[in-house]
């Protein structure tokens, strides 16, 4: 959802922002391509939720039911259903998305449509080429996506202070800073972090990498240490909630397992 979150999610950075309303566009259904294997069409389709972040709520023989919630209490869901010539995606319901509906006419946060929009190209691209390799082709149910999320400090080493961290993207995707917990698909991820208010360490960055499990919960952590002549090092670390323990390392190390 790179092109999405980029260009977008920064909308939702205060109460104000959601104020915005456009009109709730219906996608044209994604036509399915003569020749297409009927059986393929559903790993389509949740390999192009799953890319953009969307999650499983539920599934019938004749449609399912794709969440996207971004933690900060925004939510979206659509129902998507397909014949043997295209796709539909059809809104359901929206939770802090303004959405309003007057005299026929539905009113909605311009994120739903661009968020729709983007999975209609990924998904249009899937049927036609079919899914890149790489991406999975399955769509999770909430319960089985991983969370990660910054801290305001903790886990330091003797002689050390802590560092309030936030996530700044995940995979290349710039998120709304200051959020508290992301969920990521479980697999292999590259993680930014920065330090938050915290002179002379504000704006530090690093670039790590995790492998998230099914379910799991993980959080970044910074730590100072303070070095002659005014000079101060920080170390910023994922921990694995369940266990305590440090987890993945630095972009571009040498135990940084594949795909990079």
């Amino acid at each position: 959802m790179k092109r999405t979150i980029a260009g977008l999610i920064l909308l939702l950075c205060s109460p104000l922002a959601l104020a915005k309303q456009t009109e709730l566009v219906d996608r044209v259904p994604v036509p399915i391509p003569d020749g297409h294997p009927p059986h393929e069409v559903d790993k389509d389709i949740r390999a192009a939720f799953g890319q953009n972040q969307w999650y499983l709520e539920s599934e019938a023989p004749d449609r399912l039911v794709m969440v996207w919630d971004d933690d900060n209490h925004h939510v979206f869901k659509v129902g998507v259903s397909h014949d043997e010539h295209a796709v539909t995606i059809s809104y359901l319901d929206s939770v802090g998305m303004n959405f309003e509906e007057s005299d026929g006419k539905r009113q909605i946060h311009p994120l739903y449509n661009s968020s729709v929009a983007e999975v209609a190209k990924d998904l249009a691209q899937y049927l036609d080429k079919g899914v890149p390799q790489g991406i999975d082709p399955s769509a999770l149910r909430a319960e089985r996506m991983a969370r990660i999320s910054g801290s305001a400090g903790g886990h330091t080493s003797p002689g050390a202070w802590g560092v309030g961290v936030i996530v700044t993207s995940v995979d290349g995707d710039s998120w709304l800073l200051g959020k508290k917990s992301l969920k990521l698909r479980p697999g292999k991820h590259r993680v930014d972090f920065r330090c938050g208010e915290c002179m002379p360490l504000t704006g530090v960055t690093a670039h790590l990498w995790l492998v998230a499990a099914p379910g799991g919960h993980y959080t970044g952590y910074g730590e100072g240490f303070d070095r002659e002549g005014n000079k101060f090092k920080v170390r910023i670390m994922v921990y694995d909630d369940a266990t305590g323990q440090p987890t993945g390392g630095i972009q571009g190390s040498a135990d940084e397992p594949e795909p990079r």
